[in-house]
């Protein structure tokens, strides 16, 4: 039965962005962190629909969820979405966890996002 859901959950792909976006948003909060882990990751792809309410779904998943994969999953989902304020959201997990796990992802993250506005911000000024 999970790995029936799993599968729906990656067909989902195959719709139209804006009726897999509406879909995968209750499967973020589902009760089986599998189902949490692979709609949030999902996210990442299908976020851009609505950039708004991807953030605060990522965000709730950064911050509450029980299970550190999730949670990781969301911070990645924020970095490949590029979602704003998600720097901001990456240190209040960092400092609001023990888990060596996300907070180095966190760091990871932060660092990645930082090197590129650095270099963005670099060529723009030479180019200018």
């Amino acid at each position: 039965m999970l790995g029936d859901r799993l599968r729906g959950i990656n067909q989902l792909r195959s719709l139209d962005p804006n009726d897999a976006f509406r879909l995968i948003q209750p499967l973020s909060q589902d009760e089986n962190s599998r189902v949490r882990y692979t709609a949030v990751s999902q996210i990442a792809s299908l976020g851009h629909v609505n950039l708004n309410q991807a953030h605060d779904l990522l965000r709730d998943r950064l911050l509450h969820d029980s299970e550190t994969d999730v949670r990781a999953a969301a911070a990645d989902a924020m970095a490949a979405l590029e979602v704003p304020f998600a720097l901001e959201d990456l240190e209040t997990a960092y400092h609001s966890t023990d888990d060596w796990l996300l907070q180095f992802i966190a760091i990871l993250i932060k660092n990645e996002t930082s090197s590129s506005t650095i270099l963005a911000n670099h060529l723009i000024n030479r180019t200018v």
